[in-house]
This record gives C-alpha cells, structure tokens and sequence, in this order.
C-alpha cells in the first residue's frame, strides 16, 4: 500500500506487546522528514496504540519516523522505530 503527504483516512497502529491496561501516557512519537519532533495522542487497542489522521497530520513527503510510547504507573515503555515513506500526490 502506498501512503501520501495529506492522506488523512490512514489509521496508524503499533502493537506494543505489552498490556496498555491502566496506561496514563498513550503517545505515538513521530520524526517529520525535515527532522522536527512531535507526537501523536493515540488511543490503547490491547496491546497496541491506535491514531487516526486528520487533516494537516502528514504536511511533509518523504520518510516520517514513528514510535510507539506508554507510561503505565511509574514504567515507561518504547517500542520499535518504523519508518514510513509518504509519497507527494499528483496535487501537489
């Protein structure tokens, strides 16, 4: 499947492996192409982290870093860093 800077109907999931039972911090970190940092409130789904794009999500073709963060009582977890490639659409 091919993903694209603006797409705002791609549901973003990462599976932790652990149980988000309980989670207070429910983030999905991301890395813009161009290097700036942000983050995602993502939704808990068992053992993984849910976030829809919206609009204004995607501002920048190329490849975004995303990862996984929880906090559950005084634990902190990382997940595995994924890549994804956002093509620039024909409209751009």
């Amino acid at each position: 499947m091919s993903y694209y800077a603006g797409d705002s109907y791609t549901l973003l999931r990462l599976d932790t492996g652990i149980s988000l039972v309980g989670a207070t911090v429910t983030r999905i970190l991301y890395r813009k192409p161009n290097g700036l940092k942000g983050f995602w409130t993502a939704t808990p789904s068992g053992t993984a982290l849910q976030y829809q794009l919206i609009n204004g999500d995607i501002d920048q073709h190329g490849i975004w870093e995303i990862q996984a963060y929880v906090e559950v009582g005084s634990k902190k977890a990382l997940g595995k860093i994924v890549e994804i490639h956002f093509d620039k659409p024909l409209n751009q």
